[in-house]
């Protein structure tokens, strides 16, 4: 093996050792608030990250409430009760662009609009 890629192996390395040590700030929500807490070692310090309390229900709302959204039509709203009937509940606006079709663009579009406080049947 040539020193330059050895070079930039231990560079790769020392990277991902400094990742590892530097980013372990991971946000966590606790179960039964909305409340969320962004973890520094063995401290917590609790964020209110504001989630929007709308009309339309994503957890338990079906495809015809969905479909209230704009930009979502009935293929988007079959896409985004399959997300949740095979990953769970959303929590987050952010998650729903786990569907495709959605992105951060749309998901701006209906953002205030969505009601995450009704879990799914």
């Amino acid at each position: 093996m040539s020193d330059r890629f050895q070079k930039a192996g231990c560079i790769a390395l020392l990277i991902l050792a400094c990742l590892l040590c530097i980013v372990p700030a991971t946000l966590q929500r606790a179960p039964e608030s909305g409340t969320v807490y962004a973890a520094f070692g063995r401290e917590v310090h609790p964020y209110a990250i504001p989630v929007p309390s709308g009309t339309v229900p994503v957890n338990s709302g079906n495809a015809e409430d969905l479909q209230m959204l704009p930009g979502i039509g009935e293929t988007l709203s079959q896409l985004i009760i399959s997300e949740r009937l095979t990953n769970g509940d959303f929590h987050y606006p952010e998650d729903l662009t786990a569907v495709k079709g959605i992105g951060m663009k749309k998901l701006e579009q209906f953002r205030e609009l969505l009601d995450f406080s009704q879990g799914g049947v």
